[in-house]
């Protein structure tokens, strides 16, 4: 057997953590439900009536009218410009940051969802966008935890091998081959979790994809933080519309990491 040149924090992690080493055996395929979201919404249309009583209201009306307009479109103008700038800063584009690594005393070793980032990753059908090196030993690891803010499992994989606590252990396919000799400049991959089919992405293009089932499919259904172990300052991550980062995650992790 040859081991893997993991550094020893790949050692202790896998130590403390539940055993990732499942049988090769595929999981069997399950039915996807599809559900419906209905959104409701109701608008109310307020009227101002103006009655005037005499004719003499009525006209000191008008010559007021007559006054107003020009100053009033002026401020609404300028009330319309101030809306469409808050509505410009308010639309920022998804910002690359770094994945901070949780496994460290300041993170409780990825229990403190500070952490982590807020995002539910079972409804998403964008999950999350990363970028690090890819090789056939180092493991990109994710963390994963429920509402509760409780972690329930990781999942990992490299160019060789792809687990999931719990749940899965494989060897990888030739289509993961195509990648090899990346070892030192950074790759693009996603991970998404919806309706409880896992699929990763490598360069947009799907290297894997499994359906979960039974206790797995339950264990993973509600997955709504999530944060990076074992990243050494070198991975970062697209933080997307909705996402919200826990207070740790700052540009240096804390001092943990050089500041770009």
């Amino acid at each position: 057997n040859n081991s893997d040149p993991e550094s020893e924090t790949d050692t202790k992690e896998e130590n403390i953590s539940e055993s990732d080493d499942q049988s090769d055996s595929e999981l069997p395929d399950m039915e996807l439900e599809e559900n419906s979201d209905t959104d409701t919404s109701t608008a109310t249309d307020v009227q101002d009536k103006d009655t005037p009583k005499d004719e003499e209201s009525e006209s000191k009306k008008a010559e007021e009218d007559e006054k107003v307009p020009e100053d009033k479109s002026e401020d609404l103008s300028k009330d319309e410009a101030k809306d469409s700038t808050d509505d410009t800063s308010s639309s920022s584009e998804p910002e690359e940051i770094t994945a901070c690594d949780c496994w460290s005393p300041t993170c409780g070793y990825c229990d403190d969802t500070r952490c982590a980032v807020r995002y539910n990753m079972s409804s998403s059908d964008r999950g999350i966008t990363a970028r690090s090196h890819l090789s056939w030993s180092h493991l990109n690891s994710v963390v994963l935890y429920n509402e509760q803010g409780y972690r329930i499992g990781r999942f990992r994989f490299s160019l060789s091998r792809i687990y999931l606590t719990g749940c899965m252990a494989y060897r990888t396919r030739k289509v993961f081959w195509r990648f090899r000799g990346r070892k030192h400049h950074k790759t693009e991959w996603k991970l998404n979790f919806r309706h409880s089919v896992l699929h990763l992405y490598i360069d947009d293009v799907q290297v894997f994809r499994q359906k979960l089932i039974g206790e797995c499919a339950t264990h993973y259904r509600d997955i709504q933080y999530f944060a990076f172990s074992n990243t050494r300052c070198q991975k970062t991550f697209t933080l997307l519309e909705g996402m919200q980062r826990g207070e740790k995650i700052t540009e240096s992790c804390e001092g943990r990491c050089p500041a770009n």
